[in-house]
Order: structure tokens, then C-alpha cells, then sequence
């Protein structure tokens, strides 16, 4: 009898998971799996404008730099997001839904429209980050009205994203404006204005 208990004792340990609510299906993680997946095709999509700053016709080091600083980013970020999702004992699926926008054509584009685009990606990301973490640290003694709250999720995200993501936008929005304003200044000029930002960038 000790042993048949010995048994049963470890067979419910091997059914033991580090799900934090036992009836929390991985579902009610499906705004954050979403949002982890877009992380990784906007790394691509960094990639892709920042490979045109670093051609013989587009030599723009600085721009490069900064894209491709985004794109590694994005890319880090989604991965230990995927590590993140995984200490909470679900997997991570890579379905791409119409919820996430598909890669652009951004060929063909200029310095300043590269920078707006790029600061347009991240102040989308700090919204649904925000949305995300409204959702999950919403707690209510009724379970049902709380179900996707995690604590420790929206403390994740409100220490590792809004706070560098707010950061990012703040910059990549400074940039922008102060292209603008060096070509508001004087058009004749602004390819040097150009030239000497990239060098700041670099």
C-alpha cells in the first residue's frame, strides 16, 4: 500500500505545470503570443529598410546603424518574450493572423521617411503593450472577471517594454522632427543637413 501511494504521489508530481491558474488556457494569452509573433516580423522589416542605407548608390552608415539596432532589438525582445511565455508552462505557436500587418514595400525610400515609418512601428507597439498589460492586471475577486490577470506578465511588461519602448518612440520621434526642421530651414542644404545627421547617427 506504501508503495502503490509512493506511486500515485509521483505520478501527480509528473503532471505538476507551472501554470499559475490552473483553468488559464493558454488562450487567455493569445493577446501577448500575438504581439510576441509581431515583434519578429517587424525585426524583419527593419532589416529590410535598413539594408537600403548601406548600398554604394545610399551610403548612409548612421541610418543603417539605427535600423538595424531596431531590427536586433525586435528580434531579442520576441525571443525572450517566447522564454517569457514559456515559464508559465504553454508553448509558443508562430500562427500569423490578419491581426498582425504583413512586411511592407518600403523600397525606394528616403532617410527621413525610413525614420517616420520606424517611429510609427514602435508607438503601435507601445499602444497594444499598454492594451496588453491593462488586460492582464486587471484583477477581481470574481475569477471570471479576472481570468487573464497575471501579475507577474503585466510587471514583465511594464518593466522590460513600456518603459524602453516609450524611450524609443521619444527618440525616433525627435529624429524625425529635427529632419523636418533642417529641411523647413533650407531645401538646398538638406543633403548636407542629411550627410551631417548620419554622421551624428553613426
Amino acid at each position: 500500500i506504501i508503495l502503490i501511494s509512493q506511486f500515485i504521489f509521483f505520478f501527480q508530481y509528473l503532471d505538476a505545470t507551472s501554470k499559475i491558474v490552473n483553468d488559464m488556457g493558454v488562450e487567455k494569452y493569445d493577446d501577448f503570443i500575438k504581439y510576441t509573433n509581431e515583434y519578429l516580423v517587424r525585426s524583419f522589416e527593419y532589416f529590410f529598410l535598413s539594408a537600403q542605407f548601406g548600398t554604394y548608390a545610399k551610403d548612409r552608415p548612421g541610418f543603417q546603424k539605427t535600423l538595424k539596432g531596431l531590427s536586433d532589438g525586435a528580434w531579442n525582445k520576441g525571443i525572450e518574450m517566447i522564454k517569457e511565455m514559456a515559464k508559465r508552462g504553454f508553448y509558443h505557436h508562430f500562427d500569423m493572423n490578419k491581426d498582425i500587418e504583413s512586411i511592407n514595400s518600403n523600397s525606394n525610400v528616403t532617410e527621413l521617411v525610413a525614420l517616420a515609418k520606424a517611429a510609427e512601428i514602435e508607438k503601435g507597439l507601445l499602444i497594444k503593450a499598454n492594451d496588453i498589460h491593462r488586460h492582464h492586471s486587471h484583477a477581481a475577486f470574481d475569477t471570471s472577471k479576472s481570468c487573464g490577470y497575471d501579475a507577474g506578465l503585466s510587471h514583465y511588461i511594464a518593466e522590460e517594454i513600456l518603459e524602453e519602448k516609450t524611450s524609443t518612440v521619444r527618440t525616433l520621434v525627435g529624429h524625425v522632427n529635427q529632419l523636418k526642421k533642417l529641411f523647413a530651414q533650407d531645401p538646398k542644404t538638406y543633403p548636407l543637413s542629411v550627410y551631417m545627421f548620419d554622421e551624428h547617427l553613426q
